[in-house]
């Protein structure tokens, strides 16, 4: 945790770098991604230097 971490989209091939942060400190815009979001409960369950592919499902605002 408050660590970079790169992901990207393999649709896109866009890649992101994020900071894994506690709930108060998250700013999206800034890159701080909070441990319990969705994917940043995901990332931070993962093993450093391994990578892995996870499917995450949008919801289409109309």
């Amino acid at each position: 945790m408050r660590e970079p971490i790169s992901h990207g989209n393999a649709t896109t091939g866009e890649q992101h770098d994020v900071t894994l942060v506690y709930p108060r400190q998250a700013e999206f815009a800034d890159g701080k991604l909070s441990i319990l979001a969705p994917i940043g409960a995901t990332l931070l369950g993962l093993r450093a230097q391994k990578p892995r592919v996870i499917s995450i499902c949008r919801k289409q605002r109309v």
